[in-house]
């Protein structure tokens, strides 16, 4: 009988505090004989559920995900003029209710927390079931009470299920992809809120108008059993060291989550308005008809798609920080002179400067969402890119209420709209110059043992 060393129990590793086993205890490794060989080889491990499943077919259902939920955070901003219409508000007091829709999103940060504590795949299918609930309380909803009491948890799971999804493909694809892959989940988002965008003209010719909107968002829940299916766990979720403390990650990462949160700040509050009101402006400011916003809108939009696809391509060619800066300038751009055109303006004009707008606004959204998930650790990873998310709505809360004030004083919604897109030039500035570039980075390790600015 062969004596192998004395095992006196398991060894605890002192820096991570974790039981580990002694490579000199117990028996040696199992090999199998292969036959005809007369070598030996390492047994064959069983894959785990998570290593079993498709990766193309992950990739479609977060995709589909996607553009569900860009169909709804679409409907509001579409139907804003026969919300206003069926509450009989001004639009100061929209620009007030839109706001307090926006802010919403914030409590997706509680939401952030779990899914990096209970995991990516249970919250991401909780959200998105929860969603179709809440659609059909504001389908039904008989005052503007009622109306905003359905909405403020509805954008909040919206806006968590983007974060969720995002973080899931950046944890599932190759490092060298993640850009390209997250430019895919963003142009499914875009898809779904130009259906909402196509489907407005239809809904205002019947009765009830917006309402139809909120119905066709109900009929997704059908899916739900084929997302939890398709689903995985991610792996960088199941390697985690559940024993890093919040308090230890912040110390580290201290310095860029500062200078991120204040760059970020300022460039969605600029793109908070610039994104919000397009078909409001399209009817309201430049007078055309809701089918004809509704086609500069979409065909705008369409062309707009190709950003996406070259947004991609430069973040992994040039990086980050200089796809993010090209972006955020062409995008303030492109929005002025969209809402500073008023009814001398033809709509093929206006088309071009739309789809230029949204095009270059890809690529400044893409860079800066790819860096914030590169610049944190997977223990945190999915609560930065929810941060994230709820930046974005707390600056289209600011934005909006900021429209409100200056409404009145610059002439209209649309010259406020743009002159608070200026807004995102020292934003976009400070996150090319403070933070550090992450292209070519793994999130395996890298990200969390780097220390923080």
């Amino acid at each position: 009988m062969p004596r192998w060393p004395r095992c006196d129990g398991p060894l605890r590793d002192w820096r991570t505090r974790r039981e580990r086993v002694s490579p000199t205890c117990g028996p040696p490794p199992r090999t199998r004989s292969t036959p005809g060989r007369g070598g030996a080889m390492p047994a064959r491990r069983m894959p785990s559920g998570t290593e079993s499943r498709d990766p193309t077919r992950v990739r479609h259902a977060i995709l589909a995900v996607a553009a569900y939920r860009g169909f709804v955070e679409a409907i509001p901003g579409t139907s804003a003029a026969f919300v206003a219409e069926s509450f009989a508000l001004d639009e100061p007091a929209l620009a007030r209710v839109m706001a307090w829709v926006a802010l919403a999103s914030a409590g997706a940060v509680f939401l952030g927390r779990l899914f990096d504590v209970r995991g990516r795949r249970p919250v991401l299918v909780a959200c998105v079931g929860a969603v179709p609930a809440l659609a059909l309380a504001t389908a039904v909803s008989p005052s503007l009470a009622g109306y905003l009491a359905a909405q403020i948890p509805l954008f909040a799971l919206v806006t968590a299920i983007l974060a969720g999804a995002g973080v899931v493909i950046a944890e599932t694809i190759p490092d060298a992809r993640r850009a390209a892959a997250l430019a895919h989940v963003g142009l499914a988002d875009a898809v779904g809120g130009g259906l909402a965008i196509l489907a407005m003209p239809i809904a205002a010719e019947l009765p009830g108008t917006w309402r139809w909107l909120w119905w066709l968002a109900v009929i997704p829940v059908a899916g739900l059993g084929a997302l939890r299916r398709a689903v995985p766990e991610t792996p960088h979720f199941e390697r985690r060291d559940a024993l890093v403390g919040l308090k230890a990650i912040f110390a580290s990462h201290r310095g860029r989550a500062l200078h991120l949160v204040g760059a970020l700040t300022l460039i969605q509050v600029a793109f908070g308005g610039l994104l919000f009101w397009p078909y409001y402006h399209a009817v309201e400011e430049a007078a055309l008809s809701p089918a004809l916003a509704s086609a500069v809108v979409i065909v705008g939009g369409g062309v707009s798609l190709i950003g996406w696809v070259v947004g991609g391509r430069l973040a992994e060619r040039i990086g980050r920080r200089l796809t993010a800066f090209v972006g955020t300038l062409g995008s303030v751009a492109a929005g002025a002179a969209y809402y500073l055109a008023g009814e001398e303006s033809s709509a093929f004009a206006l088309c071009g400067a739309y789809a230029l707008f949204l095009g270059t606004n890809a690529l400044a959204l893409l860079a800066t969402q790819t860096a914030t998930l590169e610049l944190f650790p997977t223990e945190v990873r999915a609560s930065a890119a929810t941060a994230y998310a709820a930046l974005a709505a707390s600056g289209a809360f600011a934005a909006q209420l900021a429209a409100a004030a200056l409404a009145t004083p610059l002439g209209g919604l649309s010259a406020a709209v743009a002159a608070l897109g200026l807004l995102a030039v020292p934003g976009v500035l400070w996150f090319a110059l403070a933070l550090p570039e992450t292209r070519g980075g793994s999130l395996g390790g890298g990200a969390s043992t780097e220390a923080g600015r």
